[in-house]
Formats: C-alpha cells, structure tokens, sequence
C-alpha cells in the first residue's frame, strides 16, 4: 500500500478499510446504536464462524424489502429435517433473526413451495395456527418454547408465526439468545412432529 501512489485506489482502499471497520464495530456497541453496517458485521461474523453447522443449521443473510421500509434479515435453516407437507404443499420451518427499527428479533418464520398456488397461504397458516390435538393449540404449544405470538401473522408466503422471548441488547446476547432459539425451536419441531405432521 505504502508504494501506491494512485490517489483513485488510496482513496478506494481507504474507503473499504472505514467500512470494514464500521462492520466490526458491532462488537463495542449496543443494538441500539447499530445501523446496517454493524448488523451486516455481525451476520458475517456468524456465518464465517462453525456456530450454525456446529448446530446442524445452515444461514444466510441479505436486505430484505419490503411496504413498511425493509429490513436487515439472517434466515436459519435446514431444509432436510424441517420441509413438511400440508395437501401435498411443501412448506418450511425456520428461524430468521430480524433488524428492525434498532432491535434485533429472532423468529419462528414459514415458507409456503407452492408455485402453482394449489393451496391459499391463508388456509395453511391457519391450519398451523389454530391445529389442536390432546396437547392443545399449535400457537400455544410454540408459546411454551418462549415463541410468542406476533401482533399480527400476515398473509404471504413467508410469515412470522412466533417471536422469541429474550431481549437482545448486544451482540453476545444475541449469540446466547440465538442459541437457546436454535435448541427450542428442535424441541418444539419434535414435539409437534408426530400430531401435525
């Protein structure tokens, strides 16, 4: 660097060195002082690390867009323990943690694979919601694994079932909270695999 004299590439190289930067930053600062920079930070520092395949997750993150402004989202996933079929509609769980208006929310989400709409998404959220066998209501039984129900689930192919229920002031809670999701949300697939599924 020090032999470049190109005042294009220093300028560029600078600029890229403060964004990095800014990136990492996220290890010094609470959520609330977090903007896309650090939220991206901490998805990278995630994902670079062995802590979703350690848990037997994959991860992935990007800007989701949306009527309300959009949002900085990581989704969680496995795609070959947690597919089920409702009507012989593929549909997934999964978790997503969320950056939105300075808070980072960890949710139990749903994706509808129906490209031929054979199924309204609203008939298998409600099915999924309101489903009751001895143990009681879907919706309920997720409460019990700290999944709290959302303000409102939404009508599209990807919804927001339950929220879970730890604050997240900084990144290490984020990480611990993310960890205790990660394991309830296996223990609450489990327990409501036999009945629903």
């Amino acid at each position: 660097m020090a032999d470049i004299k190109n005042d294009i590439f220093v300028d560029y190289f600078h600029s890229i060195e403060h964004l990095e930067n800014e990136a990492k930053a996220f290890k010094n600062n609470n959520i609330s002082n977090w903007d896309w920079k650090q939220v991206n930070g901490f998805y990278d520092y995630l994902k670079k690390s062995r802590f979703f395949s350690e848990l037997g997750f994959q991860a992935n993150y990007d800007y989701v867009p949306n009527a309300s402004g959009g949002f900085h989202a990581m989704w969680i996933y496995n795609r070959k323990l947690y597919t089920y079929k409702y009507k012989g509609i593929e549909y997934e769980l999964y978790l997503q943690m969320e950056f939105v208006n300075h808070k980072m929310n960890i949710c139990l989400k749903i994706s509808i694979d129906d490209e031929e709409k054979k199924i309204k998404p609203r008939e298998l959220r409600e099915h999924l919601i309101w489903y009751q066998d001895e143990s009681g209501k879907w919706i309920q039984r997720a409460e019990k694994y700290n999944f709290n129900k959302p303000n409102k689930f939404g009508t599209g192919k990807t919804m927001t079932l339950g929220i879970y229920n730890k604050e997240n002031k900084n990144y290490k809670d984020i990480k611990n909270n993310l960890f205790e999701a990660i394991e309830q949300f296996k223990a609450f697939t489990s327990e409501i695999k036999q009945s629903l599924f």
